[in-house]
């Protein structure tokens, strides 16, 4: 289930997504259109981001984003815990951003949950 929430957070505003709803939704109705959109958005993906996990590198256009995780201890009831660790790339060399983001990979570890690292996909201050 994490896989598929982080994925969502990842793609939902890439994907161009037509689902009609009729207008004057109820809450129940809006949760059933949510979740067929996120399926969509899943099935439409799935064989990209299996490469994207496997490689741990995610692509747009002309970025790259590597990318590092770990998980930590048992998965509670009702799911893992999320942790993003930033690191700050301030117009240096590569070198100096890839040594901070390797860094950051394994400067915490919580009790629980799921700890991403990401590797800033340029080397300014500005993305």
């Amino acid at each position: 289930m994490f896989f598929r929430v982080l994925f969502t957070l990842v793609f939902v505003f890439t994907v161009p997504l037509v689902v009609s709803a009729p207008k004057g939704l109820s809450r129940k109705q809006a949760d059933k259109y949510t979740v067929l959109a996120l399926k969509k958005v899943y099935e439409a993906h799935s064989p990209v981001t299996a490469t994207e996990w496997r490689d741990k590198l995610i692509v747009r256009d002309t970025l790259s984003m590597r990318f590092e995780y770990k998980v930590f201890g048992e998965k509670p009831a009702d799911g893992r815990s999320l942790y993003i660790s930033l690191h700050g790339g301030g117009n240096t060399p590569p070198a100096v951003n890839d040594q901070q983001w390797r860094n950051q990979q394994n400067l915490y570890k919580p009790a629980e949950g799921v700890y991403v690292a990401p590797r800033a996909p340029t080397n300014t201050w500005n993305l």
